[in-house]
């Protein structure tokens, strides 16, 4: 039973991490915005969120010509912590 409500958990927060992604993505770039995915795996304890538009990763992290504007790592940062204290409160009961 505690699998599942982790499992759930963690799930959850993915979807979280995409909305903020989404949210935080470069506005002219609404193809970026579209493709921010998340996907879970039934046998793990993992929620990958993830974009497959090619220049995804200049945006994040900048080139030598533009500057950063990170939208992932943020969404992530905000909702690390939450997903610790999720399951640490799950695991108490």
């Amino acid at each position: 039973m505690a699998r599942n409500k982790v499992k759930d958990i963690i799930q959850t927060r993915g979807l979280y991490i995409q909305r903020d992604a989404k949210r935080d993505a470069p506005l002219q770039y609404g193809r970026l915005r579209n493709s921010i995915t998340p996907v879970a795996e039934d046998n793990r304890f993992t929620s990958v969120v993830y974009s497959d538009v090619e220049y995804a990763p200049f945006q994040e992290f900048g080139t030598v010509k533009m500057g950063a504007q990170p939208f992932m790592m943020p969404a992530f940062e905000r909702h690390s912590e939450r997903v610790i204290q999720d399951i640490d409160k799950e695991l108490k009961l």
